[in-house]
């Protein structure tokens, strides 16, 4: 529990400051659909999006896989957290970025022992590296859609694809 909380408690100073920080040049909130090869299923995503100029942003965010049944009695369940940095090309009407960042990944499954009868549970936690790219299709207001592509590299290795919508806060 301690290595979870060393690993959590960074990303968490991070946020706070860019949330406190009254230099920003814009914030973005969104959320959307993502889909995990790993996995082979569907989630959701929420982010925030911190820009420090017109090119560079950093983004916190967090995956919900929802749990599939691998068989009988046995759900896999998976969360992603992510921190990426997002570097913007300059291009008319559209935002195109590439991303690289850090993913935690925190797997588990539930289970009925045969044996026993009794319900358990086993968790595994995984550090990985993102790396990716994106567009935001810019519709002239402070609502944008987005595409994403990124890979983990990792234990917990996976192609996730996703979209959705980011909403500028100023």
């Amino acid at each position: 529990m301690k290595t979870m909380k060393n690993k959590i408690l960074p990303l968490l100073t991070v946020i706070l400051i860019a949330t406190c920080s009254q230099s920003f040049s814009q914030i973005n909130l969104g959320g959307g659909l993502v889909y995990g090869s790993e996995i082979e299923n569907i989630g959701i995503n929420i982010h925030g999006e911190y820009f420090f100029n017109d090119q560079w942003s950093g983004e916190a965010g967090f995956v919900y896989f929802f749990p599939k049944n691998i068989v009988g009695d046995l759900d896999l369940k998976w969360f992603e957290i992510n921190t990426n940095a997002h570097y913007y090309f300059d291009v008319d009407n559209i935002e195109p970025y590439a991303l690289g960042g850090i993913n935690i990944a925190i797997v588990s499954s539930d289970f009925v022992n045969p044996f026993t009868g009794e319900r358990s549970s086993v968790s595994n936690t995984e550090v990985g590296l993102n790396i990716g790219g994106g567009v935001n299709f810019d519709i002239g207001s402070a609502v944008k859609p987005f595409g994403e592509l990124r890979y983990v590299l990792g234990e917990a290795d996976q192609l996730v694809l996703g979209g959705g919508i980011r909403f500028a806060l100023n």
